[in-house]
């Protein structure tokens, strides 16, 4: 810490060593699991655009781009296999202008999981978390759209950076 401050930053690295040979973990033992990661490109082959219009980026920038181009509203999504009954985290880089929000969805019917998040309205670049946990319903097995991004209003736009899906354990 330095002196002429009253702030104190420490890290913690917890390892955990097996000794009976196995190399499974107990269920009590809170971890995140990296189920996907698209941070070395987001191909716009691998992702759907419904009343929007999808481009990578330029110059070999990392980034996909949804615009709804001049209609009323559009959404963006991929598609991830997911466990029923499992809890799962998104971390999302992203920036939008416009009315732009993040939400996760079933399979075909599309229903919303967990709450959406709102992305900010202001051309900067922001982390953003979305939090759900899959359904034991037979619908939540299988394909699951996430992240689904709904575009609203003409000309709305949002750049994708960098998306992250976790397998999380409370």
């Amino acid at each position: 810490r330095s002196p002429l401050t009253t702030e104190v930053q420490s890290m913690i690295q917890i390892t955990r060593t097996i000794v009976d040979g196995t190399d499974t973990l107990s269920a009590d033992v809170p971890e995140t699991l990296p189920l996907a990661r698209w941070e070395d490109g987001l191909n716009p082959e691998d992702w759907q655009c419904d009343g929007c219009e999808l481009t990578g980026g330029s110059d070999g920038e990392q980034v996909l781009l949804a615009s709804t181009n001049g209609s009323d509203s559009g959404a963006l999504y991929t598609t991830y296999p997911l466990e029923g009954g499992r809890s799962y985290r998104i971390l999302l880089d992203a920036l939008s202008a416009g009315n732009v929000s993040l939400a996760a969805a079933w399979g075909e019917t599309g229903r919303p999981a967990g709450n959406p998040v709102q992305l900010q309205n202001d051309g900067m670049r922001y982390t953003y978390e979305l939090t759900f946990t899959a359904p034991y319903e037979a619908e939540a097995a299988g394909e699951v759209r996430i992240p689904v991004m709904h575009l609203a209003g003409a000309d709305t736009e949002v750049a994708i950076h960098r998306l992250q899906i976790e397998e999380t354990r409370e």
